[in-house]
C-alpha cells in the first residue's frame, strides 16, 4: 500500500500512516453497525475519534502515534469477539468478578463472657468414685420409701449381715472366733442375697422376674437363717470344764459368744417382716 497523502510505501493492515499520520485505511474507524443476517461474523471495530479527520486529509506530523492510538492501543488487529447476542452481535468477555466476603461478626463489648465449665476429667481405668455421703444418702431414701414389712425385712437382713463381723464363739485355745471366720459366713453370704432380692423386689430391677420368686428366696433365706444359728449355738457349747490360760480358774471349752445371739434375733425379725409382707398381694 502507498499512503496517499506523502505517497510513501506502508505495510498491509495499518490504518495511519507512521510518517504523515494521514488516514491510509478508513474502514478501521467505520462506524456503522453490522450486519443483521448474522451470515457473516461482524468486525469489532473501535468508532473514530471524535478529532480525527476525514480519509484524504493532511495532517501535522506530531513525531509519534496520534492520541488515539496512544490511547487505545489500536495497531490495527482486530480484537476476538464472543458471539453471545442475538443477531450475531458479539462482544467482549468479561473479567471475572470477587466475590465479597461474608463480615467478621466482631463479639460485643458489652455482653460479659460468662465463665465456661471446666470439662470432667476423664477416667481412662473406668473404675467411677462414690461419695460415702451420697451412698448413706440413697439409702436412707431407699429405707424411708419401703413398706413396714419390708423396712423390718431389710433392717433384720443389714443387723444380721453385720453381726458377723462380732465374735461368735469362745474358746480357751483360739479365743474369740468372728462369725465371717467361722461357720457364721453361711449366714452373711444368704443375708446379701435376702438383700439383693429385696433390692430387685422394691426397685424392679427385672421386670422379666416372677414376683414371687424374691419373695419365695426373702422367706426361705430368714428360715435357714434361725435353723443355722440355733445350730452353731449347739455347736459352739461345750461344757466341759478346763483350765483357763489366763487365770487360775476354771471354764467352758467354748461357749457361743453375742454375735451369734445377734444374728439370731435380726433373723426373726426379718421372718416377721417377710410374712408380713406375704400377706399383702405381691406386686
Amino acid at each position: 500500500m502507498t499512503c496517499p497523502s506523502c505517497g510513501e510505501p506502508v505495510a498491509d493492515g495499518v490504518a495511519i500512516c507512521p510518517k504523515c499520520d494521514a488516514v491510509v485505511d478508513p474502514s478501521m474507524f467505520d462506524n456503522k453497525p453490522p450486519e443483521a443476517d448474522g451470515e457473516t461474523e461482524p468486525s469489532a471495530r473501535p468508532l473514530r475519534p471524535a478529532g480525527a479527520k476525514k480519509p484524504g486529509a493532511k495532517r501535522p506530523v506530531t513525531g509519534g502515534a496520534p492520541a488515539a492510538v496512544r490511547r487505545t492501543g489500536n495497531t490495527g488487529v482486530k480484537p476476538a469477539v464472543k458471539k453471545d447476542r442475538p443477531g450475531g452481535q458479539g462482544m467482549p468477555e468479561a473479567p471475572g468478578r470477587k466475590l465479597k466476603e461474608a463480615p467478621v461478626a466482631r463479639p460485643d463489648w458489652r455482653v460479659k463472657d460468662e465463665p465456661r465449665a471446666a470439662p470432667a476429667p476423664s477416667n481412662p481405668s473406668g473404675y467411677h468414685m462414690v461419695d460415702p455421703e451420697d451412698f448413706w444418702s440413697d439409702v436412707k431414701g431407699f429405707v424411708s420409701d419401703l413398706s413396714l414389712a419390708d423396712k423390718l425385712a431389710f433392717i433384720g437382713a443389714f443387723s444380721a449381715l453385720i453381726s458377723c463381723f462380732f465374735p461368735w464363739k469362745d474358746t480357751i485355745t483360739e479365743g474369740d472366733v468372728l462369725g465371717l471366720m467361722s461357720l457364721g459366713s453361711a449366714v452373711f453370704a444368704v443375708t446379701l442375697v435376702i438383700i439383693i432380692a429385696i433390692i430387685i423386689r422394691v426397685r424392679k430391677v427385672m421386670p422379666a422376674l416372677h414376683a414371687l420368686v424374691p419373695w419365695l428366696i426373702q422367706f426361705g433365706g430368714a428360715c435357714f437363717c434361725i435353723v443355722w444359728c440355733l445350730v452353731y449355738i449347739k455347736l459352739a457349747l461345750d461344757t466341759t470344764m478346763a483350765r483357763s490360760p489366763i487365770g487360775n480358774f476354771e471354764r467352758w471349752v467354748s461357749s457361743p459368744s453375742a454375735g451369734v445371739y445377734i444374728a439370731l434375733l435380726m433373723s426373726v425379725m426379718m421372718l416377721a417382716g417377710t410374712l408380713m409382707g406375704l400377706k399383702e398381694k405381691p406386686r
